[in-house]
């Protein structure tokens, strides 16, 4: 019996130091969210401060001081961000100030912008790596908060927050021209083994900078892919195609079709569908057209070099495979012996944004020449 009320005195004792403990968290919690944050500003011959400051998206941490104070940014550091934001199209819209947080922050304070950074952090991971590629992902990290809204609101997905951010950094990374190895250095080199309540661990966030630099690298080329046109059934066009399938005995003259290293390279093979989008169509001849001399007849002035942004991986019957995002050229030459309203039919065809199926093979002049085509829809 006796031994039945120690323990369930115990019990009561621990129950009671469990509410304490949690009641001094709650307080410590309501105590910080009631402190107003100020600041100080710093100048080239003033030290300037930050009181109370608890919130904010830090790199590796969430900030949290009674007292900071600040120093006016080097100016490698602002060259740095000139930089980032160059390739993001972005004006400057917020203040960028140094201090010894061990950290780098993005916050807002009284509706205005800052980014805080410790030079020393920046400092040891780029000598660390033995690049600079290091600080410029820290500071393109607190660049993507700030792009992303979250120091706008209290978002308690705080986990997802950084990822974002994250993605930013690799994306940008790569714009600006680092490998992926230099873009996930510094958080491999800063980062937690494990999810924190605020940060998740260096290996998600490794994963998530590879997937923004392997997007930006799928952009590397510079046009942007048109629109579908007008007469794109699957985008609400009402214009019906007489013919929108054009075969090699369209496209090529009988006689090149005849010419052993010419159709006989085309029958040869096996050659694959390909799909992709016309990215551009330029109408262009050849200077001396060798290509009309080496068939015996007269110049055409039908020549086309289509630019085409590939939707799916092809392989050639040579083993080159040309992979989907690629951009690539290909002629089109000589289809003036198609009849008027095929050549008309075929023209409208071939505007930038129309998506194709097709086939090619090379024979010369630069490119690879089509010699099948077919409309499809986006």
């Amino acid at each position: 019996m006796c031994k039945k009320k120690i323990i369930f005195s115990l019990v009561i004792l621990l129950l009671f130091y469990s509410c304490k403990e949690t009641k001094t968290e709650q307080n410590v919690k309501i105590e910080k969210k009631t402190k107003k944050t100020s600041l100080i500003l710093p100048t080239n011959n003033e030290i300037g401060e930050i009181n109370n400051i608890y919130n904010g998206c830090g790199y590796n941490y969430t900030l949290s001081e009674a007292k900071i104070n600040l120093k006016v940014a080097s100016e490698r550091e602002i060259e740095q961000i000139k930089s980032i934001l160059s390739y993001s199209g972005l004006p400057i819209n917020f203040d960028i100030y140094s201090a010894d947080i061990e950290n780098a922050v993005a916050v807002m304070i009284d509706n205005k912008r800052y980014i805080i950074y410790d030079p020393r952090l920046l400092q040891y991971t780029d000598v660390n790596s033995n690049s600079y590629w290091s600080s410029m992902s820290i500071l393109a990290h607190e660049i993507g908060h700030h792009l992303s809204g979250h120091t706008l609101n209290n978002n308690n997905d705080k986990l997802n927050n950084e990822l974002q951010a994250d993605k930013f950094s690799g994306f940008i990374l790569y714009k600006l021209g680092a490998t992926l190895i230099q873009a996930q250095t510094a958080i491999n080199q800063l980062g937690t083994e494990q999810d924190t309540d605020t940060h998740p661990s260096k290996y998600k966030r490794m994963d998530i900078i590879k997937k923004g630099w392997e997007e930006a690298s799928i952009q590397r080329y510079e046009s942007a892919v048109p629109p579908a046109p007008a007469d794109d059934k699957s985008f609400g066009g009402k214009y019906r195609y007489v013919k929108d399938e054009f075969f090699k005995e369209e496209l090529i003259d009988e006689k090149e079709l005849n010419e052993e290293n010419f159709g006989g390279g085309i029958n040869g093979y096996n050659y694959p569908y390909q799909e992709g989008i016309i990215i551009d169509v330029e109408k262009k001849g050849y200077e001396g057209d060798m290509r009309a001399e080496n068939f015996d007849r007269d110049p055409s002035e039908n020549n086309m070099t289509l630019t085409i942004k590939l939707t799916k991986d092809s392989k050639s019957p040579f083993g080159d495979i040309n992979k989907v995002g690629s951009r690539i050229k290909f002629n089109l030459m000589d289809y003036y012996h198609m009849s008027h309203a095929d050549v008309s039919w075929f023209e409208a065809l071939l505007v930038p944004g129309r998506k194709i199926r097709f086939k090619s093979f090379y024979y010369g002049y630069e490119a690879e020449d089509i010699f099948y085509i077919k409309k499809l829809n986006r």
